[in-house]
């Protein structure tokens, strides 16, 4: 004989993938001598059939795990209800027609006194222009008109609020009435576990099975404070929209993507062609230095862009703590990791980019876990100043952000171009040109800025830039990057200025430099 009873296994731990969650409950039951059978309420409807996993620890056997899904209506209502349904239904119309025609009785006799009030006043204007007396009879009943008005109004307002009352009262009697021939149903699921046990027992089971319409993606938030001391907290936005609520469980999120196929590449042929010898055609071309992870490995090229860039290496992280995530589709965001450092701050203009000076903070990732690719929300003086994203970042790894301008500081920056030298005799062409940068501080306190300038670098022996020394600042000169550097201190109500010579050498066979 079999033993039918329905038992409680709640969730109690979720591992939640890029697009898709592992969801595992575990419980101690209670089995009877002979076949049992256990059901489990509450499961998703949207579950993975060919996912389902069960696990029995004790002195029995598990023979099958297997879910049952059905459609139950959402409102309860009986049959026979529909004859008392039509029955109030009529009633509130005959309420709301009652009151309607108070309504438009309130509303005909304030048109009226509005017309007499209208009328009486033109006739004491007329009275007044003939500098005729106005009467008591006739104030008495001006005063009394005007009363009346108001008293219609606030009758009318009333009768206007009792309509909108009965009007809501009938839609909910019409809802009522179209929920009980046409009632609204809803999937839900159950699990069915067959246990045969030799003897009466207890045991723990384990259930496992995979659900769709669940994903997370990572998100931070970096706080600058005094003295260059910084709070990094990273935490996961999750998203589920399965049909079952996860009270109190343990959330792990895993950057694995199981179902991703590999494919070989494709082999193309390389054709070989000549070409005709002519003209040496230059483009200038952008080339971004990557400075969001100092030190970082080499950017990686894919096909298509992965939800979470984990760098190549599968991550698995822990939630702080048990947390509730119910089934609303909404994003809940639950803490992964914090961590407290002291970053080195520093004041940094690029003026070819941005007309102002920005609080650089560069620190170094101290949670012992990767930073993921995300969004990065900046808090400074106990408020936002800002957001910005960041790059799959290495535990120990340094990394910097920005945290907004300065107001105080105000740059300008312009280019004056000088007089090119040329000459017959010659196949080279020289042109040049100035570019000046003028920073002030309108501050009461001393400002230290990092100006950055860009001067392009050439990949042929054709063409040559160069930065004259003895016509620029401080006779920097730029890095392999081609950034020219400088470090100027600024007073309070100060003033500087920054001078930059570029020198550019063609040939006669390239073109469009």
């Amino acid at each position: 004989m079999t033993e039918r009873r329905t038992t409680p296994v709640a969730v109690s731990a979720v591992t939640l993938l890029e697009d898709r969650a592992v969801v595992r409950r575990r419980g101690r039951i209670s089995l009877s001598e002979g076949r049992n059978r256990i059901r489990i309420e509450g499961v998703s409807p949207v579950l993975v059939d060919k996912s389902l996993l069960g696990e029995l620890a004790a002195d029995a056997r598990l023979v099958d795990v297997r879910v049952c899904r059905e459609r139950v209506a959402v409102h309860d209502v009986a049959r026979g209800d529909a004859g008392r349904i039509d029955d109030e239904i009529r009633e509130a119309k005959a309420a709301l027609e009652r009151v309607s025609d108070r309504a438009r009785a309130r509303r005909s006799e304030l048109d009226g006194v509005g017309q007499l009030l209208q009328r009486l006043a033109q006739d004491l204007s007329v009275d007044a222009a003939w500098g005729r007396a106005i009467t008591a009879d006739r104030s008495a009943a001006f005063d009394r008109l005007v009363e009346r008005d108001k008293a219609l109004r606030v009758e009318l307002a009333e009768v206007t609020r009792e309509m909108e009352e009965r009007k809501l009262e009938l839609s909910r009697k019409v809802e009522k009435r179209r929920i009980h021939d046409h009632p609204s149903t809803k999937s839900t699921a159950s699990l069915d576990v067959d246990i045969d046990s030799p003897t009466a027992c207890e045991g723990e089971l384990t259930l496992s099975y995979v659900v769709p319409n669940a994903c997370w993606r990572p998100r931070h938030r970096a706080t600058l404070g005094a003295e260059g001391e910084l709070v990094f907290q990273s935490e996961a936005v999750v998203w589920q929209n399965t049909g079952e609520a996860w009270t109190s469980v343990a959330l792990s999120f895993s950057t694995e993507r199981p179902s991703l196929g590999a494919e070989p590449p494709t082999l193309t042929g390389d054709p070989l062609g000549l070409v005709r010898k002519g003209a040496l055609v230059v483009e200038t071309r952008e080339e971004e230095v990557q400075r969001a992870g100092l030190g970082a490995a080499e950017k990686r090229t894919v096909e298509e862009l992965p939800g979470i860039d984990d760098g190549g290496h599968a991550v698995s992280l822990q939630a702080e703590h048990e947390v509730t995530i119910t089934s609303d589709g909404r994003p809940h965001g639950v803490p992964i990791s914090t961590f407290t450092t002291t970053a080195s701050v520093d004041m940094v203009s690029m003026p070819e980019l941005a007309r102002a000076a920005v609080t650089k903070a560069t620190f170094e990732n101290g949670s012992g876990k990767p930073l993921l690719p995300g969004p990065v929300e900046l808090v400074r003086h106990g408020g936002p100043v800002g957001r910005t994203t960041i790059e799959y970042i290495a535990p120990a790894e340094k990394l910097a952000l920005g945290f907004g301008p300065d107001g105080a500081v105000r740059i300008h920056r312009e280019i004056e171009p000088l007089k090119d030298e040329s000459s017959m005799l010659s196949a080279w062409t020289t042109t040049s040109h100035d570019v000046r940068i003028r920073l002030s501080n309108l501050g009461p306190y001393p400002k230290s800025i990092l100006v950055q300038e860009r001067v392009p670098i050439s990949e042929i022996e054709k063409l040559q830039i160069s930065v004259v020394a003895q016509e620029t600042t401080g006779g920097k000169q730029p890095d392999e990057n081609g950034f020219v550097s400088w470090r100027i201190e600024l007073p309070p109500l100060g003033r500087s200025e920054i001078k930059l010579r570029v020198v550019k050498r063609r040939h006669s066979d390239v073109v469009g430099a």
